[in-house]
């Protein structure tokens, strides 16, 4: 892999040190994150709904049925069978507001979509160099940061990572099928109750 990108820079006629690898990615993470880093629009987004799911789960479990399975906020027809395939991410985001706050919680999407780029970053270098894989990062930063709300989505950008991760690591022989296996089934029975996009985990 080492000698494909030297090639690659070779090709490019471009020589970035491992140093100055390490402070482009830190500028383009902080600039990426910037776009995140902005005050809740509640007009956008359905995080006071997510936060009232959570509040309802923890202090009484006794509509938890209905909360999951009905239209529970309708005023005409609550009982209309439905599957709310989000509500986990309402424990998440009550417990943090709960404890941090509404600054808490943007702290932590814009943390948690760092964290989620900085892995498709890692495999992209590794699958092709750093050229590629920074030039790529940076002009779909307008792309992957075009919805800046608080949303269960970004739970699930997150796992998609993390799958495609350990996927890899599988199939270049570096972690068996057994430990596949205790990794990722209890990440998508949490992803399941996280986001709808559960379904790529499986996938």
């Amino acid at each position: 892999m080492a000698k494909k990108s030297k090639n690659t820079n070779e090709l490019l006629g471009i020589q970035i040190s491992p140093g100055w690898r390490k402070i482009l990615l830190a500028i383009g993470l902080i600039f990426f994150a910037l776009f995140f880093a902005h005050k809740i629009l509640f007009i956008n987004a359905d995080l006071g709904r997510h936060i009232k799911n959570g509040e309802i789960i923890f202090s009484d479990f006794t509509p938890f049925h209905a909360l999951v399975s009905t239209n529970y906020y309708s005023y005409t027809e609550p009982g209309y069978s439905l599957v709310n395939h989000h509500w986990g991410s309402g424990l998440i985001y009550f417990a943090i507001w709960k404890l941090f706050g509404f600054t808490g919680l943007s702290l932590f999407q814009v943390l948690l979509n760092v964290v989620t780029v900085f892995i498709f970053f890692k495999i992209a270098e590794k699958k092709s160099d750093f050229i590629y894989a920074f030039f790529f990062f940076i002009i779909s930063i307008p792309l992957i940061a075009g919805r800046t709300e608080i949303r269960p989505e970004a739970f699930s950008y997150f796992l998609a990572g993390v799958f495609y991760f350990f996927l890899i690591q599988y199939s270049e022989g570096k972690i068996s099928f057994q430990k596949i296996l205790i990794i990722l089934l209890p990440l998508q029975l949490l992803w399941v109750n996280l986001h709808i996009f559960f379904v790529f985990g499986i996938f």
